[in-house]
């Protein structure tokens, strides 16, 4: 079975528990439309542009469409945690309740769009057009050692670009770190489905992106969980509570800034002398 198809069956698989309310649906869906939008943007050369594009272009719509829910499941749990661990008398247990309150209002609101938004007929139309890519994935490459070298050749260039805006970042320079993670994880999933034909060098690489994305995916949590709190702020007041929650964030945030400091440099030493950097390596016969 190739690696579409596996993914296209995982996102049905995946949209079933979601629709089920399964803890693990929205992060399961979400993982298989990433590994499905970079699958598709790799079957560019063989299916063309208009096959792809069209696809494309629903598989983001079902990645905003997630985003949301996934915020604000996130966002609950990061200020819950927050909350039980400096609760004292200091904190009423009433403002407690209703920040609470609050929080499980906004996730079951988005929980529900995003089941609104799976429910159209846009999604039907997504798995219609993944199905008749995978049915006309070619089953042997004519020329596998062209194809994988091209591709390798393009993820060289996304590191390239990666590594420059990760050297210009500073530490503390939030919308940066965002446009480092987002790149990261692009890379990271155009490279994981060449790591049966290229081997533990493809692995080590993609095992390096993954520990990148997910240091700055914790830094961007942080992120939005500010901004909701702000929100909290604004419609309910509470402002020694909710700022007292907002020092404990800034705090993670400042220490994942630091650890990306530390970390980034590591990261680009161990790739440094393997795939997909070394050109004269022969991975591919």
């Amino acid at each position: 079975m190739s690696l579409l198809r596996e993914q296209v069956d995982e996102l049905r698989r995946a949209e079933l528990s979601l629709g089920q309310h399964a803890t693990a649906g929205v992060h399961d869906v979400r993982v298989a439309t990433r590994r499905l939008r970079s699958l598709v943007q790799q079957a560019r050369p063989w299916a063309g542009d208009r096959s792809t594009d069209a696809v494309r272009a629903d598989l983001r719509w079902l990645a905003a469409a997630l985003s949301q829910v996934r915020d604000a499941e996130v966002v609950e749990a990061r200020i819950r945690t927050h909350l039980w661990s400096i609760a004292d008398p200091v904190v009423p247990p009433d403002e407690v309740a209703e920040i609470e309150q609050a929080l499980s209002g906004a996730h079951r609101t988005a929980y529900d769009a995003a089941l609104q938004a799976l429910s159209t007929q846009r999604f039907p139309q997504l798995l219609e057009g993944l199905d008749a890519l995978a049915d006309a994935e070619p089953t042997r490459q004519v020329d596998r050692v062209a194809d994988l070298e091209a591709q390798t050749r393009l993820i060289r260039r996304h590191w390239r670009r990666l590594e420059q805006l990760a050297g210009e970042t500073a530490p503390t320079e939030v919308e940066h770190l965002h446009d480092v993670r987002k790149l990261t994880k692009r890379l990271r999933y155009a490279s994981e489905p060449l790591v049966p034909a290229v081997g533990k060098d493809a692995q080590r690489f993609t095992e390096a992106l993954k520990s990148v994305q997910a240091l700055l995916g914790d830094h961007h949590d942080t992120v939005i969980s500010r901004q909701r709190l702000d929100v909290l702020e604004s419609q309910l007041g509470l402002a020694v509570t909710v700022h007292r929650v907002r020092a404990l964030e800034e705090q993670s945030a400042a220490a994942l800034e630091a650890e990306f400091a530390h970390t980034w440099p590591l990261v680009v030493r161990r790739v440094a002398h393997s795939w997909p950097l070394d050109d004269t390596a022969d991975v591919y016969r």
